[in-house]
């Protein structure tokens, strides 16, 4: 079940269908949730409340079925804004048999998808970048103008693999656009904890490439280095690497209620909530154009989870009693 967005014919349209995905997102983010403290889903659920809209617009920037796409597990607005279904994201969170996202027999935040060109992951930290860099490298043999998005926490930055798919990317002027969503915390571990150089965007300098820093929060930033980016890579220009200073609101994942165990406090996550993107985005269209979008979301988001729990189960890869 897809996603009707607006046709984008002008620049509203372009922040209407920005403001759906954030609220798309936001709202799944919301009812896996409660799935989970129902124990009616998944355990393994990857809370993206504040990362929406990095992930929002960077879908928008993109061409689907053209370009490439490794987005991490934080990264399901990207997922929702490129076109992966509603009920098809349900369905793996559910561990049910479909088509994408590897029919329920990996965790449901790798998201994965053929004719979106988004690849299926691995579980390691940071594996991504080295997945990317090698798929931009066949784009480039083959003379294809295939641009190759890839993200990851700031936590995945600390990673060998993410310095060699720079100096990699760098080195062949590869088109990969790295997204960095550093929202400080890797699990519960703070960044100035983790890392001497805390300005991830700073890395680039070493592989002469463009490194950017954005607030996460700000549209017109995040969507104009995004474009930009794109634009660079699309012409041969090369790689950039983009950080997108953000912050999540809830716990790191659904088996760990953690975010008031105190690595954090309740102040510094409120203070964080006030600069709310989505909050912001509301503004863009009347309170009844509002409460017309969330009833409608709602309505999409119930009837994607009628038809994902009625999705049957994976059959069994061996019979009863028999082992690999």
């Amino acid at each position: 079940m897809g996603i009707c967005f607006l046709q984008p014919t002008t620049e509203k349209f372009h922040l209407l269908k920005t403001l759906e995905v954030m609220h798309f997102t936001r709202f799944m983010d919301d009812k896996m949730g409660k799935l989970v403290r129902q124990n009616k889903g998944a355990t393994f659920h990857l809370p993206v409340s504040g990362h929406e809209m990095i992930g929002a617009i960077s879908a928008l920037s993109l061409i689907p079925g053209t370009d490439w796409a490794f987005p991490y597990y934080r990264d399901r607005a990207f997922a929702i804004g490129l076109g992966c279904s509603l009920e098809d994201l349900l369905a793996a969170f559910l561990a049910r048999d479909i088509p994408h996202h590897s029919g329920g027999r990996m965790m449901p935040e790798h998201f994965s998808q053929k004719n979106l060109r988004i690849p299926c992951q691995s579980s390691v930290v940071g594996s991504q970048f080295l997945q990317a860099v090698g798929v931009a490298k066949s784009a480039q043999l083959r003379g294809a103008q295939e641009v190759v998005y890839v993200s990851g926490g700031e936590g995945s930055t600390s990673q060998g693999d993410f310095h060699e798919a720079l100096n990699f990317a760098a080195l062949r002027k590869l088109a990969v656009v790295f997204i960095c969503e550093n929202n400080l915390y890797a699990t519960n571990t703070h960044i100035r904890d983790r890392q001497s150089q805390t300005q991830i965007w700073k890395r680039a300098e070493g592989y002469n490439i463009p490194g950017i820093h954005v607030d996460g929060n700000d549209v017109e930033a995040v969507h104009f280095e995004a474009q930009k980016a794109v634009r660079l890579a699309r012409q041969g220009q090369g790689p950039s690497l983009i950080e997108c200073e953000t912050y999540r609101y809830l716990e790191h994942c659904g088996i760990h209620e953690d975010h008031d165990l105190g690595y954090r406090t309740k102040e510094e996550v409120n203070s964080w909530r006030k600069k709310d993107p989505l909050e912001k985005a509301r503004r863009w269209v009347s309170a009844a154009e509002q409460e017309k979008m969330i009833k409608n979301i709602e309505a999409v988001i119930d009837d994607a989870f009628r038809h994902a729990k009625a999705s049957p189960f994976p059959a069994r890869l061996f019979p009863v009693g028999v082992s690999a």
